[in-house]
């Protein structure tokens, strides 16, 4: 609590350069203090990137109910890296409670995330991501395809195996479940629960 204290004080410190500021949240992030909602929302309007972009990870240390109206704003931020990383967000904050015009702002910046990380594409961690944009983008074909070349790219993505057998099984295809939960167990024999999904199907 002691260092999370110092951490905000540094934070709040306007004759500190921004990086070193931002540098104070990313830390109060690792730490995982609990935050004022007040608190965040304050960083969250900063005028420097440097803290809003920081800021938004602190969000989920702010109570559920919160969340939303905090990210809400930077959806529309004026720099691009900013959108990008509160688009990111929302991969693990359910986006139900926005607005018409939020929800637009919100596909907007999803589809920034998406050309960025298609540009580094060639990694099987960023095909999951890309996998998890399509899905809160409620994009299950291309959903699909980035959690398929995720397990050609690292075939031990287990992750990536469970989130096709899923995604496939809300579809109703059941054969096309077994036989990516067997194609997942070829190239993860031990995997405790890739088997596990199996023998639930029978």
């Amino acid at each position: 609590v002691k260092a999370g204290a110092g951490l905000v004080q540094l934070a709040d410190d306007g004759n500190q350069p921004a990086i070193v500021r931002a540098s104070a949240l990313h830390r109060l992030a690792t730490l995982g203090t609990p935050l004022a909602a007040g608190d965040v929302r304050h960083w969250l309007r900063d005028p420097s990137p440097w803290m809003r972009t920081a800021a938004i990870a602190l969000v989920t240390a702010v109570s559920g109910d919160k969340r939303l109206e905090l990210l809400q704003p930077l959806l529309s931020d004026p720099v691009r890296s900013v959108r990008i990383q509160a688009a990111k967000r929302f991969l693990d904050v359910p986006p139900g409670g926005l607005d018409a015009p939020a929800q637009a702002a919100l596909r907007t910046a999803m589809a920034e995330l998406q050309r960025s990380l298609a540009a580094r594409a060639d990694f099987p961690e960023i095909q999951m991501a890309i996998g998890g944009v399509a899905l809160t983008l409620r994009n299950l074909p291309a959903a699909i395809s980035a959690f398929e070349r995720a397990v050609d790219m690292d075939p031990q993505l287990v992750d990536a195996w469970m989130m096709l057998a899923r995604i496939l099984a809300v579809s109703g295809d059941r054969e096309s479940v077994r036989q990516t939960l067997e194609k997942g167990i070829a190239s993860n024999p031990a995997d405790q629960g890739l088997q596990q999904a199996l023998s639930e199907l029978d």
